[in-house]
């Protein structure tokens, strides 16, 4: 992973609110934990102003701009992300919502509405690209930082 190759500490978002019970419900029609995102905020500070070298990977949260530094997010092809969260056996309402998201540039959109005016969003699109090359591209990117 990207952040070991920059020893980096990695945090996995949804892991983080599995382990710790960061949620407030769960939503039945996205078949996911709903975030408690404060409880989640409040957790997170404190580690991201002791540590410099935390990459965060998952769901945009809406944190202290002084404590990010770079945010990266994945594109896809729609057609291309289809195909590969079929694959990964995601029910067909969870896929046609993940690729209008993609589409509507959801997650794209929510970086540059928190970060980009004190943080630079990063945006790869990775239709193309195997897993090394993703981590090959941020591991540059993070390293020009």
């Amino acid at each position: 992973m990207t952040a070991s190759l920059l020893h980096y500490q990695l945090l996995e978002i949804n892991d983080l609110v599995k382990e710790h019970s960061f949620f407030i419900g769960y939503d039945v029609f996205r078949d996911s934990l709903i975030i408690d995102e404060p409880l989640l905020r409040d957790y997170l500070i404190p580690l991201l102003e002791n540590d410099q070298h935390i990459c965060l990977c998952g769901p945009i949260l809406e944190l202290p701009t002084e404590l990010i530094d770079l945010i990266v997010v994945l594109r896809c092809n729609p057609g291309t992300l289809r195909k590969r969260l079929l694959a990964r056996g995601y029910d067909n309402k969870k896929v046609e919502e993940n690729v209008e998201a993609e589409i509507m540039e959801v997650i794209a959109e929510e970086a540059r509405t928190f970060y980009e005016s004190e943080t630079t969003v990063f945006e790869i699109d990775v239709s193309a690209f195997a897993p090394s090359d993703v981590v090959d591209c941020v591991v540059k990117k993070l390293k020009t930082q």
